[in-house]
């Protein structure tokens, strides 16, 4: 992160809780690019990107009054546009799951869906059940790595480190 974007969204963070609409305008452009790469890096569909930060604005608009300004600007921004990646991932999957339900769920407007789904799927092949498992509470339960550790049995170090060697697998795959 460059010198002084921290300053420079807390300030906007401040405009905005005190209804100047320029805060919005600036918080945009200071930070759309890493908000961008944030939304990217935890959603399954990638095209949802611009939906999500719209979201996120929203949420930081109506928000920004909460906001403690002796806090960390980036971290709190972040965790919204991260939680609104989560919110459109199990969505989108709720979404899947009841349209493969409905008899005509092979219709033409879902085949993009089914073929996201499916991309994603073969993008798992491979992994070991653990690593399933992990991948599932993580991106489709949205569980901490603490609880996925907790839940596993296993040490929050190892479950992270798993969790890296899983993002590096599917990227491999993915980019083929």
């Amino acid at each position: 992160m460059r010198e002084g974007l921290q300053d420079e969204i807390n300030r906007c963070l401040v405009e905005i809780a005190n209804g100047d609409i320029n805060g919005i305008n600036d918080l945009y452009l200071c930070t759309h690019e890493i908000l961008y790469s944030v939304a990217l890096k935890y959603l399954i569909n990638k095209n949802k990107a611009d939906d999500v930060l719209n979201e996120a604005f929203i949420k930081i608009t109506k928000y920004a009054k909460n906001f403690d300004k002796e806090r960390n600007g980036y971290n709190w921004i972040y965790q919204i546009v991260k939680n609104e990646a989560f919110k459109f991932n199990q969505e989108s999957i709720k979404n899947s799951h009841a349209e493969l339900l409905e008899t005509d769920a092979v219709e033409d407007d879902f085949t993009e869906t089914l073929l996201e789904n499916s991309v994603v799927a073969s993008a798992c092949e491979g992994l070991t059940l653990k690593e399933k498992k992990i991948v599932f509470y993580k991106y489709w339960e949205n569980l901490s790595v603490r609880k996925i550790a907790a839940k596993l049995g296993m040490k929050h170090s190892t479950v992270q480190d798993t969790l890296n060697k899983i993002h590096y697998k599917i990227k491999e795959k993915l980019e083929l």
